[in-house]
């Protein structure tokens, strides 16, 4: 972290001549900044809950006890509907279990870990799409340390947040894939399996996986143009596919297998247009006013500011179709993902679709965001515009004030007023590992096909109610650890723009 922050000060001594080098030093120097300050963001605001996050945990207890698929849903005893897990954050937990004892902390960790690699992801995709290093970081910056997704995504008990990760790498590496697949010049290897991997993990994560994937590789065909292709190129994407493909496959033949499904299933069943307005209404009437009033603006201001920046997404999203014409599938992924939001039932959510549990779920479209926002500032190698230079300015003015909101929230907290926090204990992910609380091993019962369950009898409420005062010595209602924790984002955030800022070869008009 120390190196990340101090790195501004060798950007002009390491290379001066070599242009290739020069590039290569400054990404490496970003990357050390975007890493320390990914460190620094995933250091705090942590959730402390259990109602979704048991259903993965379950998943992995159930293979350790060599018992199969876990088909858990909810609460045990609650009678919730059962859902089917996909497989890669059971994979995660399983592996944490092995490493770092059976523990909610190394519950957790996969999550924390792979959320310090969030401001690296979103750098690549805003630069795959043509932004320059200042704007590109800025971007990354803002967008990482946005007080709410900080809390309810990326500090959630869920896997949502490693989505959003994984789907944001995903977009990065395919962005720079699509002009090889244009045919502009030989697609490497290298990118391909990359590109799988992160297109894999992404599909194995969330639900929503299949529609921003599939939607994006869709668009992404609509352009290739496999005349053009060298045998090089053929190489790298039928391994790409491959990557996808294998576990994607193998995940398939378990569930064919173990509960007779190809593939999980989702809400199509209860889908209807008849849904769309009264979730819009409990949005524009509960939710974007809440926003507002937890980073302390006035309710009034949540509908307007939220219609301003559906209208700047809205344009990038323009902007970026006819910019990269490959990418035509984030803006379509986007429609598709939001529209199943609106499409289902309010009362679906257990919480009636409060503030919380809407931002959970429309954060899943972060990357795509990312790279709409991406396309409206200064571009790499371009002459920069007056109004990319307000919007970088609007950016870094965001960007302070997401930190502000998210040094602040304890104390808002402490005065009554309302705060980013929900009802449940919020950690820092030191106190987390420090407190370490043992999580039982779960008591599993044969499921409602060839799949296993918890147990009825297991007592949840009590395993609850006992995790909630184990963290409480560390719970950021009362403790204001999250202070530092945003002070260093300021550190580091800034220590990342003075990197592109201090770019040796970097005309004054340059971006």
């Amino acid at each position: 972290m120390l190196l990340g922050g101090a790195s501004p000060w060798f950007a002009d001594r390491r290379v001066r001549t070599d242009t290739v080098a020069i590039d290569r030093s400054l990404d490496l120097m970003t990357i050390a900044t975007l890493l320390a300050t990914g460190v620094a963001t995933t250091g705090a605001w942590h959730v402390v809950a259990t109602d979704d996050l048991i259903r993965y945990w379950s998943v992995a207890d159930a293979w350790r006890s060599g018992l199969g698929w876990s088909v858990t849903g909810g609460v045990p005893g609650s009678g919730d509907y059962y859902l089917v897990e996909l497989p890669v954050y059971p994979l995660l937990v399983q592996g944490a279990f092995s490493l770092l004892g059976h523990t909610y902390a190394a519950l957790r960790t996969p999550a924390i870990v792979i959320g310090t690699f969030l401001p690296i992801a979103t750098w690549g995709a805003a630069r795959g799409v043509g932004a320059g290093r200042v704007w590109a970081i800025a971007i990354a910056l803002t967008m990482a340390t946005i007080p709410h997704a900080r809390t309810y995504v990326f500090g959630a008990a869920q896997p949502d947040g490693t989505f959003a990760t994984f789907l944001t790498a995903f977009v990065a590496f395919g962005a720079r894939a699509w002009p090889a697949l244009r045919g502009d010049h030989p697609l490497s290897a290298r990118l391909a399996i990359a590109t799988g991997i992160a297109g894999a993990a992404s599909l194995l994560t969330r639900p929503e996986g299949m529609v921003y994937v599939g939607a994006i590789v869709l668009g992404t065909l609509t352009i290739a143009r496999p005349q053009r292709w060298p045998v090089a190129t053929w190489r790298a994407v039928a391994l790409g596919v491959a990557v996808v493909v294998a576990p994607a496959g193998a995940f398939s033949a378990i569930m064919l297998r173990d509960l007779g499904i190809a593939w999980p299933g989702g809400w199509a069943n209860i889908a209807s247009v008849s849904h769309v307005w009264p979730n819009l209404d409990t949005i524009m009437r509960n939710n974007l006013p809440w926003y507002a009033e937890t980073i302390g603006l006035p309710r009034e201001a949540g509908n307007p500011v939220a219609a301003i920046v559906l209208v700047v997404i809205v344009a990038g999203m323009g902007i970026l179709s006819r910019r990269a014409p490959g990418l035509i599938g984030v803006p379509l992924a986007t429609v598709l993902g939001t529209g199943v939001i609106f499409l289902t039932p309010t009362m679906l959510a257990a919480d009636n679709f409060s503030p919380i549990t809407f931002y959970r779920h429309a954060a899943v479209a972060y990357p795509c965001v990312v790279v709409a926002l991406a396309t409206l500032g200064p571009r790499a190698g371009r002459t920069v515009a007056p109004i990319q230079i307000a919007a970088l300015a609007v950016a870094l003015t965001i960007f302070a004030g997401n930190v502000y909101a998210l040094a602040v929230a304890t104390e808002r907290d402490h005065n009554q007023l309302l705060t980013i926090y929900p009802p449940e204990p919020v950690v820092t992910a030191t106190g987390l590992w420090r407190i370490a609380p043992p999580l039982p091993i779960l008591p599993m019962v044969p499921g409602p096909t060839n799949g296993s369950s918890v147990d009825p009898s297991f007592d949840y409420l009590g395993f609850r109610k006992g995790l909630f005062e184990a963290v409480r010595p560390v719970d950021q209602h009362i403790e204001d650890d999250g202070r530092a924790w945003a002070l260093a984002i300021a550190i580091f955030g800034t220590a990342g723009l003075a990197v592109a800022a201090t770019d040796p070869k970097r005309r004054r008009t340059r971006a």
